[in-house]
This record gives C-alpha cells, structure tokens and sequence, in this order.
C-alpha cells in the first residue's frame, strides 16, 4: 500500500482492498503489483481481458 495509498485502503478486517482505480498511474499500479508480497494485486487489461501483471 505504501506505492499506491491513494488506490489501496484496508478494510474491516485488515485486508487491503482497491479504494480508488484512479489513484495512481499505470506504472505505479504495475509497481505495487510487482512489489506485493503475497502476489495478490493482478492488474488486467480492460481492452483485452489479459493479466498485465504479474
């Protein structure tokens, strides 16, 4: 959350969840994508249906 805090917030249960697909860039999202630790931010292509990332 710290590369994109603008898009990501925690939720009731401490987990993070999306708060704003506006919040960032697409080369930051593609940052925190790579950067998470548990792998489980996958961003797709809304164009294609593809992963983009990871």
């Amino acid at each position: 959350m710290s590369v994109a805090p603008y898009v990501f917030s925690l939720d009731e249960d401490g987990k993070a969840a999306v708060a704003d697909l506006n919040g960032a860039d697409e080369d930051t999202l593609i940052e925190a994508s790579q950067g998470c630790p548990t792998s489980a931010i996958l961003l797709i292509d809304t164009e294609t249906g593809e992963a983009v990332c990871p």
